[in-house]
């Protein structure tokens, strides 16, 4: 006999919610065994399931295009149930990853994202090298507080309209290091770009510059700084100490987390840190 199919359940449902929902945050897995047999299961797990959502391989664009064509799917999206959104771009992919409201293909995909406003977004864009520049003017991006930018400082340098992301409080921008030591160019086209960003958004708290593949992020940071005009406090060094690993929402609240704690040892006095994360 199914879930579905038996008398009412041994335990009142506000308990059985609390012990399903936290069954999802922590384990996954079970939360998709658990949607499977349970429509109060899906009732209660499918926000926490939804609430996270990383686009990274072919199969995951195939399911997730799957998922948003039923009713109850699209619902959440228009609920704005989606919080955290990471975007992984796939070049040899035969299904375009990169999900951005300008894409014609997949449509629905496309359709889909666009009618999502998020607040905090983690996305590695097309480079230009694929003639790719994004648009932050669009709608997508108007809601944004917390935005971390995978692509390279060569990327990013590059891009225009940072300040229209008039509600952006905290800002993580990659900087590959390699090699050492940066190259003064480089170090001068950052420092000017990070410079506009922090004169131009009315609203940023934070900007991150995230160093990888640096055995001296001190060199580093010492070599972008010796390019700025005026110490500004809200610029923060992080050191990713291991920069192969897959960014998600939660390695993105440890960066914010540390941002903070940085932020605070400089402004009450402390000389600019390199902090680890």
């Amino acid at each position: 006999m199914s879930v579905e199919e038996s008398s009412s359940p041994y335990l009142p449902l506000d308990i059985l919610q609390e012990i399903f929902e936290y069954t999802a945050r922590v384990d996954r897995q079970v939360a998709l065994n658990l949607v499977q047999v349970s429509s109060w299961a899906r009732e209660w797990i499918d926000p926490i399931l939804y609430q996270v959502v990383s686009l990274r391989r072919e199969s995951t664009i195939r399911n997730f295009l799957r998922t948003i064509e039923t009713t109850k799917s699209e619902r959440f999206f228009l609920d704005l149930r989606v919080t955290h959104l990471t975007i992984f771009f796939v070049p040899t992919s035969q299904i375009p990853t990169h999900c951005h409201p300008s894409c014609h293909s997949p449509e629905r995909l496309g359709t889909a994202v666009s009618n999502l406003r998020p607040t905090h977004l983690s996305v590695l864009f097309p480079t230009i090298l694929h003639g790719f520049y994004p648009q932050l003017n669009l709608p997508f991006y108007s809601r944004l507080t917390h935005l971390s930018i995978i692509n390279d400082s060569t990327d990013w340098t590059a891009w225009m309209g940072f300040h229209s992301l008039s509600n952006l409080t905290h800002l993580a921008l990659d900087v590959r290091a390699e090699p050492q030591p940066i190259d003064p160019e480089k170090a001068a086209r950052i420092c000017s770009t990070v410079a506009f960003i922090l004169g131009h958004c009315s609203s940023l708290r934070v900007c991150v510059l995230l160093l990888l593949f640096t055995p001296d992020p001190h060199q580093t940071r010492d070599a972008i700084a010796r390019w700025q005009d005026a110490e500004d406090r809200r610029l923060i060094f992080l050191r990713d100490t291991e920069p192969f690993r897959d960014r998600n929402a939660r390695e993105e609240r440890v960066i914010w987390d540390k941002a903070e704690r940085a932020m605070a040892r400089q402004r009450s006095g402390s000389s600019s840190v390199v902090i680890d994360i």
